[in-house]
């Protein structure tokens, strides 16, 4: 399914942010 695909992706590049942007954010 295509936009199963999609949301993985996203979730994968969201935790891919997540750890080289350590604490930045908060």
């Amino acid at each position: 399914d295509q936009e199963e695909l999609v949301n993985s992706i996203t979730a994968d590049m969201q935790s891919i942010l997540v750890t080289k942007l350590p604490l930045y954010e908060k």
